[in-house]
């Protein structure tokens, strides 16, 4: 049966939250994801991994249905190394595939260009274009119904970092990026709706500032940042507002003869949503120690408290505060045993609404040889919400393997 009458935005208003990360939040993860790995030696790098995954809450959401997925990753990039810097060139791909519930399914492909120099003894430029496609499948909520959704994207990124030695362990670091996203109509399961566009296009401006002293083992320093989201009006009232973001924050880093880092900022932190809907003052903060013990044992703890832009269940933006212990134990050569815990508490800006979360992780590693790792983990979490008053479980298991080519 096909539903032309009533509007896909007015659907929208109707349906509760369907807790999913927004496509917005999926790219920007996606991107990061393929650059963090990624070194400045000269050649070709490739990286594969394969899960098997089940999970007993597939649509992310207080609707459980269980399902099997597999999630493929791969990554390839070659550097051209130069006398006085580098290029690099590559892509990386992400693609999910559930045996039930299909509608879970995503696809993505970002390709990348990265440039390197140093423009004189005491000055480093970087710059960096991204390209991403996307083909990203969700659920919309009406009650209890649950209506599958596939929305193609196309987000266009660039950035650039200057670092400038000052002299006597000074440096100075500016930097600038734009990310624009632009998203398709979306297609509904069994075409119950006309395609219609359901999430905005937005316009991501960052730029920053950071003043760093280097003495020895300490360092610290000074950071400004400011973030401006341009969005698209979708829908009266909209459901997603522009906004604009300004951090100040000190920082500093300190590691012992003995290998224990502490790293730690303060701040404040304002957020202005468009319109006057929403403007406040918080403090930004962050702590991370790292205590490695005998036997190759690590230990690590850190806390944070800043403003997530990213935030998919807030028309605006969201508070998260996330407290994390994680213990590695290495159990022999080639084998590993991680377990880790964690707690956080996000609020929802515009619509008032609470999350709180906890969840602990179990993980096995075991080396099979020096660029493949077999990988088995346990993920159980819990989320409670104030507003609309609901609880969901997620259990997700996985076997899978790493390899680098």
């Amino acid at each position: 049966m096909r539903i032309w009458g009533l509007g896909a935005l007015l659907l929208l208003s109707l349906a509760g939250p369907a807790f999913a990360e927004t496509a917005s939040s999926d790219a920007a993860a996606a991107i990061a994801a393929a650059t963090k790995n990624a070194d400045a030696s000269s050649g070709t790098q490739a990286a594969v991994s394969l899960d098997r995954h089940f999970t007993t809450n597939a649509l992310d959401s207080d609707l459980a249905f269980s399902d099997f997925y597999r999630e493929l990753r791969g990554s390839l990039f070659h550097t051209f190394k130069q006398s006085n810097g580098y290029i690099r060139l590559g892509g990386a791909f992400r693609a999910t595939s559930y045996d039930r519930i299909r509608i879970e399914d995503d696809r993505s492909l970002i390709l990348l260009a990265e440039a390197y120099r140093h423009l004189t003894d005491r000055i480093e430029l970087r710059g960096t274009l991204t390209w991403r496609l996307a083909s990203i499948g969700d659920d919309l909520r009406i009650g209890d119904l649950a209506i599958g959704t596939r929305t193609r994207s196309n987000d266009f990124g660039g950035a650039l970092q200057a670092g400038i030695d000052l002299g006597g362990g000074n440096a100075l670091i500016l930097e600038a990026g734009d990310t624009v996203e632009r998203y398709g109509k979306a297609r509904f399961q069994d075409d119950l709706i006309r395609p219609a566009k359901i999430e905005p296009d937005r316009n991501r401006l960052a730029l920053g500032a950071t003043w760093r002293h280097t003495d020895g083992r300490l360092r610290y320093g000074v950071a400004v940042s400011a973030a401006f989201v341009n969005t698209e009006k979708l829908g009266d009232p909209p459901i997603a507002y522009s906004l604009a973001n300004y951090v100040l924050r000190g920082e500093i880093h300190y590691e012992t003869a003995g290998g224990t880092a502490i790293e730690a900022s303060l701040g404040v932190a304002m957020l202005k949503g468009a319109h006057g809907i929403y403007e406040e003052t918080r403090p930004a903060y962050s702590l991370l120690v790292k205590q490695p013990l005998k036997g190759g044992i690590e230990l690590r703890g850190s806390l944070t408290g800043s403003y997530d832009l990213l935030d998919g269940d807030d028309p605006l933006a969201g508070w998260r505060q996330r407290l994390e212990f994680e213990a590695n134990f290495p159990l022999g050569e080639a084998v590993a045993f991680g377990i880790g815990v964690f707690h956080q508490r996000e609020d929802n800006l515009f619509l008032g609404n609470t999350e709180r979360s906890n969840g602990v992780y179990l993980e096995f590693d075991y080396a099979v040889r020096k660029d493949t790792t077999l990988v088995a983990r346990a993920d159980f979490s819990e989320c409670r919400t104030s507003v609309v008053d609901t609880r969901k479980k997620t259990l997700d298991t996985f076997l899978g393997f790493r390899t680098k080519l």
